[in-house]
């Protein structure tokens, strides 16, 4: 008996010491949501809008893109970095660097976001 049990654990043992280690689980999608926005204009060469933040939001939290489809620019900003910040949330303004020229040409904009208790803009 004690020869049985001498050879399980030694088998369980060996095949524990065969497995791989423990490694934790990565995300294998990025952080990338489309931003609800609020007061967005556009003004020398930035894009001026206000999100919501509890606390951890910084500009490079966004990116924007483009694209002219039926000579209209839809424009999409993402926020690609969560802010995990536990204050109350209140509207933080976001100015990034976009010339309109270089992306919309003279083409009208449509903005994608999802406004906050607004309908979507056209400019």
């Amino acid at each position: 008996m004690k020869k049985n049990i001498l050879s399980i654990f030694v088998s369980v043992t060996v095949l524990t010491a065969c497995l791989p280690p423990h490694q934790p689980i990565k995300k294998t999608m990025p952080y990338k949501i489309v931003e609800p926005l609020q007061q967005i204009k556009i003004e020398d060469k930035q894009l001026i809008f206000n999100v919501m933040s509890t606390g951890c939001t910084q500009t490079d939290d966004f990116i924007v893109n483009s694209q002219t489809i039926d000579q209209q620019c839809q424009l999409t900003i993402y926020r690609i970095k969560p802010d995990l910040c536990k204050r109350a949330a209140l509207p933080m303004q976001i100015k990034i660097d976009w010339d309109k020229n270089a992306h919309c040409n003279d083409n009208s904009v449509q903005l994608i976001n999802p406004p906050l208790n607004q309908n979507i803009k056209t400019f």
